[in-house]
Formats: C-alpha cells, sequence, structure tokens
C-alpha cells in the first residue's frame, strides 16, 4: 500500500496566501503579533497601527471580524494568535523573518511613548523566555537604562518605571544611583510600597539597619 504524505500549511502561510488577494497592507500584520506573542502578549489594535502603512482600525476590524477561521483573531480591542507555540515556529522559520522580527523590535524599542508600550516593555525584559530570545541582543542592560530613564524624563510622575530602573541599577552594583531614584519616587508617593521595599533592601545593602528599620 503506497503511503501519501500530508500535506500541510502552517498559519503564517495561510496567512499570507489570504492577505495577499484580500488586503495586501495587512501582510506584516502577522509578523508584528508573533514578534510579541511568542513570549504571550497579544496586542491592542493602535499599538499595531504603528508598525503598518496606510491602514486604519476600521480595516483591521472589517477584516479580522469577516472570517473566524483566520489565523489572527480579534477579542475585544487585542488581536491573539492561534499560540505562542506557533509564533515561534514563524519566527525560527527563516533567517529573513527574524531579521525583520528584529528591525520591528528595534522601531518598537525607539519609539516607547503610551503607558501599553511602557508596561510591555517592562513585562518583556522581564520574561525569561525573552531573555532567551534572539531578540534579547537588541536590549542589553545599558539599553534598558536608557528607556526608562527617557520615558521618565518625558512622564516625570511615572512611578512603576522608577521602581525598575532601580531594581536594574542595584544589579549593577549602582546602589546609590538606584537610592536616588526611589527616593525621588518617594517625593512623589510617600506611601509606595514597592519604593519602601526596594529602598530598605539598599540600606541593609550598606548597612544602615536603623534607616532599613523606619522605611
Amino acid at each position: 500500500m503506497k503511503r501519501t504524505r500530508i500535506k500541510f500549511n502552517f498559519d503564517w502561510i495561510d496567512w499570507e496566501k489570504y492577505i495577499k488577494e484580500r488586503e495586501p497592507k495587512l501582510n506584516e500584520l502577522y509578523l508584528i503579533i508573533a514578534t510579541f506573542y511568542q513570549f504571550g502578549f497579544s496586542l491592542p489594535i493602535d499599538f499595531c497601527l504603528k508598525f503598518l502603512n496606510d491602514v486604519n482600525r476600521r480595516t483591521i476590524i472589517k477584516f479580522i471580524g469577516e472570517s473566524k477561521n483566520l489565523p489572527i483573531y480579534m477579542r475585544r480591542d487585542h488581536l491573539f494568535l492561534r499560540h505562542e507555540t506557533i509564533a515561534t515556529w514563524y519566527l525560527n522559520d527563516s533567517e529573513n523573518t527574524q531579521r525583520m522580527s528584529i528591525d520591528l523590535f528595534e522601531e518598537y524599542l525607539n519609539n516607547i511613548e503610551t503607558e501599553f508600550d511602557k508596561d510591555l516593555f517592562i513585562w518583556i525584559f522581564k520574561h525569561k523566555e525573552f531573555q532567551n530570545s534572539f531578540l534579547a541582543k537588541t536590549l542589553f542592560t545599558t539599553r534598558q537604562i536608557e528607556i526608562l530613564k527617557n520615558y521618565i524624563r518625558i512622564n516625570n510622575k511615572e512611578l512603576k518605571c522608577r521602581t525598575e530602573l532601580s531594581k536594574i541599577l542595584q544589579k549593577q552594583d549602582l546602589y546609590v544611583e538606584a537610592q536616588e531614584i526611589l527616593l525621588d519616587l518617594l517625593s512623589i508617593d510617600t506611601d509606595n510600597l514597592h519604593a519602601r521595599t526596594e529602598l530598605a533592601k539598599i540600606y541593609q545593602h550598606q548597612g544602615k539597619y536603623v534607616e532599613a528599620e523606619k522605611i
């Protein structure tokens, strides 16, 4: 009996064929979502629009909503792929795909402006799978510090970035700078528990146990 091989198209191949005939401007949408969804992060439509030319919200909502069998689906305002593993397979399919993903990620890192951009950035660099991914080489420690400082500079009441920045500085043994960041945070929010906890750790490391207890 002759065996026949089952032909199977991966999700991204189905997407490329489908999109080519109907809405070519959305061709890179799969790449955009996969770059972040490999770590489990779905993306708001408005975030995706930053990387697409001549596309608006209505186009995406109409197109994704037309079929329930597309590799990309929408839940409320967020876009998802079918599974994180499929996103990883896609990005590992070719060096060219990885290069495009790196370029897109670089564009994101250079334009962190909204609260979602900032939250996504923090989630990503703390994610263990990201730290082992091909994208990790784009986000070395000094760049993390630079991005967080820049966001704080523009959003001078931002608290979360200050806490995360202090943690990174502590790991680099930059305790004095980390302490200054936390004291600055507490001048904005005197009851911030995360800042107090981190500052107590610094005082303990410096042997300032009385100050640590007062915090």
